[in-house]
């Protein structure tokens, strides 16, 4: 039964007009950022602009498809009583969720596919063709002395998707589970609120607030490859 709501869970969310409206946004975003000059003198710049604009618009594309359903699915099936419809059938609760909690993860699976392709081709227009580099390389950075990526598909861009992808899981599991207490609105200032906070508690010195802040919330800088993937 989970399963069977998941599947429905994604198909209705895949094809509403919010996914589609940011899904072009950030197409483009992404075409723009990979015809504009990046106004710096670095070797590589352009491309190195391109793949900051374009992992973090992708991140920040997944997280909002994240964030909105995990918020608002539970709130307006009760206001419309088809939550009730449902669990009226041998479904318990704890599979209701899940069935909803896997259906944003499957629509935001696609969703990710789809961005992964725009940022691969994007590269390519910037750039003329996509490059690659080894795997260490993008996970430790690269030094100044780096050699030069061989011609090859640039899956690190994949990876950096893959990594917003995960936040993004992160996320609206967070709004889901608060979305079973909490109104909407709620439920969004709280998310929006540990999205912010995650990404700063990091860079905090040292301390009673910072160290409160790393058992509480994940560092979503983790999760940011942008300047490993340049």
């Amino acid at each position: 039964p989970a399963l069977a709501l998941a599947r429905l869970t994604a198909r209705d969310l895949v094809v509403q007009p919010l996914t589609r409206v940011l899904l072009a946004v950030t197409a483009g975003l992404l075409f723009l950022s990979s015809l504009l000059p990046s106004f710096t003198l670095e070797d590589r710049g352009d491309l190195k602009f391109l793949l900051d604009v374009g992992l973090a618009s992708t991140a920040l594309c997944l997280a909002v498809l994240g964030l909105w359903p995990g918020a608002t699915l539970l709130a307006d099936e009760l206001a419309q009583r088809t939550a009730m419809t449902v669990l009226a059938k041998p479904l318990s609760r704890r599979d209701y969720l899940l069935g909803r909690y896997l259906g944003i993860l499957g629509s935001l699976a696609v969703s990710a596919v789809v961005l992964t392709a725009l940022l691969l081709l994007c590269a390519w227009l910037a750039e003329g063709q996509v490059l690659t580099a080894p795997l260490e390389q993008w996970l430790d950075g690269f030094g100044a002395d780096a050699p030069p990526a061989s011609p090859a598909v640039r899956w690190d861009l994949a990876g950096g998707v893959l990594l917003g992808l995960a936040q993004a899981a992160a996320l609206s599991a967070l709004a889901l589970a608060c979305s079973t207490r909490l109104p909407p609105v709620a439920t969004l200032a709280v998310c929006l609120g540990a999205y912010l906070l995650g990404h700063v508690s990091g860079s905090l010195p040292p301390g009673p607030v910072s160290w409160s802040l790393r058992l509480l919330l994940p560092d979503l800088e983790l999760y940011d490859l942008s300047e490993a993937a340049a």
